[in-house]
């Protein structure tokens, strides 16, 4: 299971300055591979810096040549356009190419219709320095099966200048992704790292900002 994040850096809706809080009331560490502020440049391969994020809702972030979408809430239109800028603001950044990573916790439901149609937009988009993309969804309920049903659907469709495959949990996308990885990139990236990183990004999209009293 994805280790629980109890701090992590927040962006206010007013000034997007980072600011830490204590979620549980507890001393426990930062996870070291969650960034310290937005927009940091990486200077350590473990850190993930944060791209965008939304308490309780989503976080997109960036670790080394990986992409990663975390999703803890429905998608709606909003959410699909701030993903967009997002990814718009590391194209160029990778020149031998770059794989993302999405990962959607376990029981939320599809996006909402004018989203899913902005994610096929994407998917079928112009994604010349995408090497792969890795889908993980989380769970093996019901509305698990829709959204590996939709996002199948979608890639129908899809360019096939990008490896991509859907995965149940993390241990397969950590013994899927490295080899493919490297040899698309070039950037060897290590499996345990990378689902850890994974794994805490889920659950700092996950924690929602405690409520001022």
């Amino acid at each position: 299971m994805c280790d629980d994040i109890v701090f992590l850096e927040c962006l206010t809706a007013i000034d997007r300055r980072p600011f830490q809080i204590n979620v549980l009331g507890l001393k426990r560490r930062v996870p070291s591979s969650i960034g310290q502020t937005q927009g940091q440049p990486d200077n350590s391969p473990e850190e993930l810096r944060i791209l965008d994020r939304e308490p309780g809702k989503f976080l997109f972030g960036q670790w080394k040549n990986i992409t990663v979408l975390a999703w803890a809430a429905q998608a709606d239109a909003n959410t699909i356009a701030r993903l967009r800028r997002s990814l718009a603001s590391v194209v160029g950044t990778c020149p031998g190419g770059r794989s993302t990573v999405s990962i959607i916790a376990e029981g939320l439901p599809p996006p909402t219709d004018d989203a899913r149609e902005r994610v096929a937009d994407l998917m079928n988009g112009d994604n010349i320095d995408l090497a792969c993309l890795a889908i993980v969804v989380n769970g093996s309920g019901f509305m698990s099966s829709v959204l590996r049903s939709m996002h199948t659907g979608m890639r129908i469709g899809a360019p096939r200048s990008y490896e991509m495959a859907m995965f149940g949990t993390t241990d397969e996308l950590a013994r899927w992704l490295p080899p493919l990885h490297l040899a698309k990139t070039g950037v060897h990236i290590d499996a345990a790292e990378l689902r850890k990183i994974v794994c805490d990004a889920l659950s700092a999209a996950a924690e929602t900002a405690p409520s001022e009293s």
